[in-house]
């Protein structure tokens, strides 16, 4: 379900006065949903019409045929796919798809784009009110364990991962040892989306392996890195920043817990050798209350970064009564579309 620039560009605006409680959707029977089924289906009148003065008595070509007989790769195993690689890039054990999870991700997903008006006004992307329609207990249990995009690109299901991504909190659930499978459903109606991924925990963990070493992304020597923060993620975690224009957000996860004390982070441009003007989030110090925030580190230039570029990160701290320090480098890729989504 690839996507042209000009619906990028629709979809950005409306993640755009989405974030802002400036769009509600109308509600219509029309209501389509896909799991993994590649996306909004064509209606019918946008069909192409058969072209019934065309020639029958072509030779077809066998080799052809076979080829286009080939099965496509569905949505779910290209996002699955795509979780997996930025989980091995880090060193992280691969997850599996849970398809009963997926079918309550979809529920909740429906439930969302049919009372967009009300989500927009402050209702919890993580929660069901039974007295709105879609509601399902289902939908209800599954809100409580997910990342959401909901409206613009963030609920696409062919974006929403990478934008996820590009964000310092609803990163870290793709990215821990703690998940063994997930569930992700989509929802569309009329021109709202809605993506949920649903995290399931693993029965046993090696903790001596989890707790062994932090979870770093970007990773050292990272190439191609994003140029900026994604924008819309709830709880908002640069909320001092006036216009939201960040650089991508660089993480040091601890997810066994017992992260270093008095941490301290520092990016520079190795192109000028000059420190870089961030938003710097430690557990001693957080720029949000959230339960993720309180593992690990995560640093935001004040401004996106720029492009093909090296920069290098230094963090600092005390760990079991030594100094610790973690250096390492990355370097930046050309310039994309920075989209403002919503993501909860």
């Amino acid at each position: 379900m690839a996507l042209s620039y000009q619906e990028l560009g629709k979809y950005a605006r409306i993640g755009a006065l989405v974030a802002g409680g400036l769009v509600s959707s109308l509600y219509t029977p029309s209501l389509e949903t896909r799991l993994y089924a590649g996306g909004p289906a064509e209606s019918e009148k946008n069909k192409p019409k058969e072209d019934k003065n065309k020639k029958t008595s072509e030779k077809k070509n066998p080799s052809a045929d076979k080829k286009k007989e080939e099965p496509a790769v569905n949505l779910e195993e290209k996002l699955l796919a795509e979780i997996n690689s930025y989980r091995n890039a880090v060193g992280v054990d691969a997850v599996t798809f849970d398809e009963k999870a997926s079918e309550h991700c979809t529920a909740h997903a429906r439930y969302l784009v049919m009372n967009m008006n009300d989500a927009s006004q402050g209702l919890s992307g993580h929660n069901e009110d039974p007295a709105l329609p879609g509601y399902t207990e289902e939908g209800a249990k599954i809100a409580k364990q997910s990342i959401i995009g909901l409206g613009g690109p963030a609920g696409h299901p062919e974006l929403a991962v990478k934008l996820h991504m590009a964000t310092p909190l609803h990163r870290l659930p793709l990215l821990t040892w703690e998940v063994d499978n997930i569930g992700i459903g989509y929802a569309k109606l009329d021109d709202t989306l809605a993506s949920v991924i649903s995290f399931h925990y693993r029965v046993m963990m090696n903790k001596a392996k989890m707790n062994k070493d932090p979870v770093i992304f970007p990773y050292p020597n990272q190439k191609d890195v994003p140029l900026a923060y994604a924008g819309g993620e709830r709880p908002d975690p640069i909320s001092e920043d006036n216009d939201k224009k960040a650089g991508f957000p660089i993480t040091v996860t601890w997810y066994g817990g017992n992260p270093p004390r008095n941490l301290t982070a520092q990016l520079k441009n190795l192109k000028t050798g000059k420190l870089v003007d961030s938003w710097i989030s430690t557990p001693d110090y957080p720029l949000v209350k959230n339960d993720w925030a309180n593992l690990g580190v995560y640093v935001m230039a004040k401004d996106p970064l720029l492009p093909r570029t090296g920069y290098e990160v230094t963090l600092s701290g005390v760990h079991k009564e030594l100094l610790w320090e973690k250096k390492w480098q990355f370097t930046t890729g050309g310039i994309s579309a920075i989209s403002q989504a919503t993501i909860r």
